[in-house]
């Protein structure tokens, strides 16, 4: 019997099956895929400063989450949180200098495993891939079906 074809099954699975070949990946530096992009994104935001409030929004996170993701960071010393100049109150994310040195192994890391993710496409394909993934994204962004649980 042929399972039925659901677009919601099909990312949910090659979104599991992502974060499971990257965190064994990582696993050797003792970090998780999700550690490992937030270091990377902290490391590009750095100039303009970047808070955990900011981080919670471009992750799309709840604070409670991000919140263990950078103590966890601070307790294997790759990020630290400093006081902004402008505003003692609000603190700003630094990746450590030993951070920085595991930054330039993600970028090499994520570039081999975008190539593996289209590896058999060829350049039209992947273009067009992301032009239909980029449309998903534009259809849910837009959605404005609401759940009614008591129908």
């Amino acid at each position: 019997m042929q399972q039925e074809r659901n677009l919601q099954h099909q990312f949910r699975m090659i979104g599991l099956m992502m974060k499971i070949s990257a965190d064994k990946k990582l696993e050797s530096l003792g970090l998780t895929i999700e550690q490992g992009l937030a270091i990377r994104y902290i490391d590009g935001h750095e100039e303009g400063g970047l808070s955990q409030k900011d981080l919670e929004n471009s992750f799309n996170r709840k604070g409670s989450s991000i919140s263990s993701l950078v103590n966890n960071l601070e307790k294997k010393a790759l990020v630290v949180r400093k006081a902004d100049p402008k505003d003692e109150r609000r603190k700003l994310l630094r990746v450590t200098p030993a951070g920085k040195e595991l930054v330039g192994a993600f970028d090499q890391y994520f570039e081999q495993f975008e190539h593996t993710l289209l590896n058999g496409f060829t350049p039209d394909e992947a273009n067009l891939l992301f032009r239909f993934l980029e449309r998903i994204e534009d259809n849910i962004n837009e959605d404005k079906i609401t759940f009614d649980h008591r129908r």
